[in-house]
């Protein structure tokens, strides 16, 4: 028995050894990193994480300064040296813009990626390269310059923040970085080798490499930045947006608004604009305008009509946006080769202008003396006091930034920001260089010219293409049968009006695209403004029937294909006016005679323009021939007898007395110098295709009543004619077309 109870112990002792042993092993197998006598790691894990922090840390700053200062970290001193002064009263006085190649903004140097340089007299560039590994200043470089100059003093700071751990020894002169772009990921790279020996064992430990990966936020931004500056370059938008926006602001009847851009009458009453009020004028009108300015191919944004201003030109070109011209498509030549797709990426993209009238500002305006404006030659009298009108005469010379903030909807956090310096020299682009040509007239139609220069400015037709063929199927007489082939229409005006208040004439000339189609005709693919529903299309050539299309919605996601529209030119047709009684249905009826003189007018209900007069007698007859075109028609004509003859006027008289009798009266006889003889009135007559393609020769039918002889005749020729119209009417008094 007592063999047996130790051997049972024996047993229960190495079963109970046996679950203590694998729960021990478990439990340091999963808790290897907290248990201090497994980890030889934990000195260089802690150090590790600390430094890839930091790197992170360094690298989102860079990345920071590299966006709210356009890519620009270390720009080189070329960018910087070069300052521009104001002449004022030909005097260098006024330096108001510090920097011509950057704005300096509250102590930070933002150069311009495009701006114009006096000393050359030529616009340039300052676009940072993107990732040019062989150019200090590109991109790239500037962010590995940066993270290698800040690391230590922005957060490693001698890594102190263990001297109770460890002693830690590392050279300033070993770090090195290295940063990768790709389309999607930036990857920054640090070579720092640290050595590491742990107070209390002395264990000693040493890591050099060191890595942060993190989304690019710079890619798209910077591709759309390049776009828009070298769009600017060619279009000079941003210039001809300031010229809009100051233009409903040229009245004269205060001195708070902004004077004339030229030659102007005026009242002289001794108050003078002074310059230092028209240059903060002018800042505020940039301020509080150029967020307006949008690039359809980001996400931009609608601004509401207000209720009750659904029809006022003022508001529908003010809140609607001013689009500038299109930066990028599908096809454009600033795509660079493999970047075609990125053109669909822009759209997540958040494109603005922004203007703060703290921003230094270059400004001029001509004549002036000192701080006022002149108005010279006043007229007065007796040379003391002003009479009536001057005239007032001013330019102006504009040089200030505009920032361009461009925002990914990925990252609402991340802003990329830079400056392009605009020029207005004499009132238009510096680029362009020549005077306006103004219509006076637009002035007087008060917010006309607003509406004019926004939604009729080229750059606003924005929309997906029009598209529409036009055929005229009689070509001008060459065409005499439906299977003969069709032509086109050349030097056709193409006008557009947008919600029934503003009419941008000519938008496009019409040109016969005969070397593409079998048919000749006219091919046509244009853009139009957008939200201008609904909208009327007008195609119009004199001598041509004028197409009209309305309730045309142009708009940014679909195109609009009209199809093949028929625009019939017109024909010159023979002319032969005969005379018919109204009593007789049958006969060709007579030709004039001899006396007899007439017209006959054919009025193109739908081409106000287009009337054919034709003026007849009995010895041109033969000779006559009317220009006609397919539509609907009044026609009118009349023939004149010159009859040169008397008629006796007689009438009974009736005595109702009770001796009465019947007996004729005798008047004074009637002076018939000319008389009506015949005439047709038509108030709409249908003239189609066929009829003109077909025919050479038209005759109008005119019903006669002849010429009267009698006072009876008279009397009854009288009456009929009262019935001319109703009888015109008829199908045997329709113009015959053979």
């Amino acid at each position: 028995m007592i063999n047996f109870s130790k051997k049972a112990q024996l047993g229960i002792f190495i079963v109970v050894g046996t679950i203590l042993v694998v729960s021990f092993i478990t439990i340091v197998f999963l808790n290897s990193d907290k248990i201090e006598i497994f980890s030889d790691d934990k000195s260089s894990t802690s150090v590790r994480g600390f430094v890839d922090s930091c790197l992170e840390t360094t690298t989102e700053r860079s990345l920071e300064i590299i966006g709210s200062n356009g890519g620009w970290i270390y720009p080189p001193s070329f960018i910087t040296k070069y300052a521009k002064t104001d002449i004022n009263s030909n005097i260098y006085s006024k330096q108001l813009s510090k920097d011509s190649q950057g704005v300096d903004f509250f102590g930070e140097k933002t150069p311009y990626w495009y701006y114009y340089d006096d000393s050359s007299e030529k616009f340039k560039f300052q676009i940072p390269p993107y990732d040019d590994k062989d150019v200090d200043y590109s991109i790239i470089n500037q962010m590995q310059k940066f993270i290698e100059e800040n690391i230590e003093r922005e957060c490693l700071n001698g890594l102190i923040v263990f001297d109770d751990l460890y002693d830690t020894n590392y050279n300033l002169n070993d770090i090195k970085v290295e940063v990768e772009f790709t389309e999607n990921k930036i990857f920054t790279y640090l070579t720092l080798p640290i050595e590491i020996v742990e107070i209390n064992t002395n264990a000693y430990e040493y890591i050099e490499d060191f890595n942060y990966e993190t989304q690019n936020k710079i890619y798209l931004p910077y591709l759309l930045a390049r776009d828009v500056v070298k769009s600017q370059s060619k279009n000079s938008f941003l210039e001809h947006r300031v010229i809009d926006f100051m233009y409903p602001n040229q009245q004269t009847d205060t001195r708070d608004n902004l004077p004339p851009f030229y030659d102007f009458d005026l009242t002289y009453d001794f108050e003078p604009w002074r310059v230092d009020n028209v240059e903060k004028r002018v800042k505020e009108i940039i301020d509080s305008n150029i967020h307006l300015v949008q690039d359809i191919n980001t996400n931009y944004r609608k601004n509401d009509i207000p209720k009750g201003l659904e029809n006022s030109n003022f508001a529908n070109s003010v809140l609607n946006e001013l689009y500038t011209k299109d930066y990028l498509s599908e096809n454009s030549q600033l795509l660079e080769d493999g970047q075609d797709r990125i053109f669909r990426k822009f759209s997540q993209m958040e494109l603005n202008f922004d203007y703060d009238i703290f921003y230094p500002m270059s400004f001029r305006i001509d004549p002036s003396i000192g701080n006022t404006i002149v108005m010279p030659n006043p007229q007065s009298f007796l040379g003391l006091i002003p009479l009536f009108m001057t005239q007032y005469s001013s330019t102006y010379e504009i040089t200030t930034p505009i920032f361009v903030e461009i925002r990914h909807r990925d990252y609402p956090n991340f802003e990329f920001r830079f400056p392009i310096e605009i020029n207005i020299d004499h009132n238009t682009p510096l680029r362009e260089n020549y005077e306006l040509d103004i219509d006076l007239d637009l002035l007087s139609g008060g917010n006309s010219l607003l509406s004019q220069q926004l939604t009729c400015n080229p750059a606003q037709f924005i929309s997906k293409p029009v598209k529409l063929n036009i055929s005229d199927p009689i070509a001008n007489g060459l065409r005499t049968h439906p299977s003969d082939s069709k032509t086109g229409v050349k030097g056709a005006i193409v006008q557009f009006t947008c919600k029934q208040f503003q009419t941008c004439p000519i938008i496009t000339n019409t040109p016969i695209n005969g070397e593409y189609v079998k048919d000749n005709i006219t091919q046509l693919e244009f853009n139009l403004p957008i939200d201008c529903f609904p909208g009327t299309l007008e195609i119009i050539k004199y001598g041509h029937k004028t197409i009209k299309i309305d309730n045309l919605d142009p708009n940014l996601e679909s195109e609009i294909n009209l199809g093949e529209i028929e625009m019939p030119s017109s024909k010159n047709l023979l002319l032969e006016v005969r005379k018919k009684d109204p009593s007789l249905l049958v006969g060709s009826g007579n030709t004039l005679n001899v006396g007899e003189i007439g017209f006959v007018i054919f009025e193109n209900l739908d081409e106000e323009n287009f009337v054919s007069v034709i003026e007849l007698d009995a010895s041109s007859n033969e000779q006559l021939s009317i220009n006609l075109m397919p539509g609907r028609y009044s026609v009118k004509g009349f023939i004149i007898d010159e009859v040169g003859s008397t008629i006796p006027q007689e009438r009974k008289s009736f005595d109702t007395g009770p001796f009465s009798s019947d007996k004729k009266v005798t008047l004074p006889q009637i002076n018939l110098s000319s008389w009506v003889s015949a005439g047709i009135e038509i108030d709409e007559l249908v003239i189609d295709n066929f009829d003109i393609m077909t025919s050479s020769r038209v005759t109008v039918y005119l019903v006669e009543y002849g010429t009267p002889k009698s006072y009876d005749d008279l009397e009854e020729m009288s009456n009929d004619m009262g019935a001319m119209k109703q009888i015109s009417q008829r199908a045997d008094f329709k113009p015959d077309f053979n």
